[in-house]
């Protein structure tokens, strides 16, 4: 059977593909962070409100030991994940839903409203800033 193209603009397909176009993003803008940070030279970010506190929700992570390293895992996934797999992609994003929500749902919300930000806004720069420092902290 042939899949049809994704075209028809339906709800799950746009949000399937607005998430490949996310982990895209987030890969490289993990790239150009961590290129800043060897440099030694950090942006400084004015982040609003709602911004901060969902930093604050994905920093909580590094304290919960086995969720710490299958996020970390997730990481990894995403940055390692071809352009074009997409049935690596839909179920990359099935688990990375299911991960985040057995977080919690603070740190699901947190994740959800950071693959929403504009990676060139000082908002999306201060989330990508803080998903690469906390990518820093997972063992290799």
């Amino acid at each position: 059977m042939v899949n049809p193209p994704l075209t028809d603009g339906t709800p799950e397909k746009d949000d399937w593909m607005r998430r490949i176009v996310q982990a895209c993003l987030l890969a490289g803008a993990v790239s150009v962070l961590a290129a800043i940070a060897m440099r030694g030279v950090g942006p400084a970010f004015a982040v609003s409100p709602k911004v901060q506190a969902a930093i604050k929700s994905l920093e909580k992570i590094e304290a919960q030991g086995a969720m710490f390293q299958a996020f970390c895992k997730l990481l990894t996934e995403i940055e390692d994940m071809p352009e074009q797999d997409e049935a690596k992609a839909e179920a990359l994003d099935v688990q990375s839903e299911a991960l985040l929500r057995s977080i919690s749902l603070a740190v699901l919300r947190a994740w959800d409203l950071g693959s929403d930000l504009y990676p060139q806004s000082e908002d999306g720069q201060a989330f990508e800033a803080a998903i690469e420092a906390l990518g820093k902290k997972c063992p290799d």
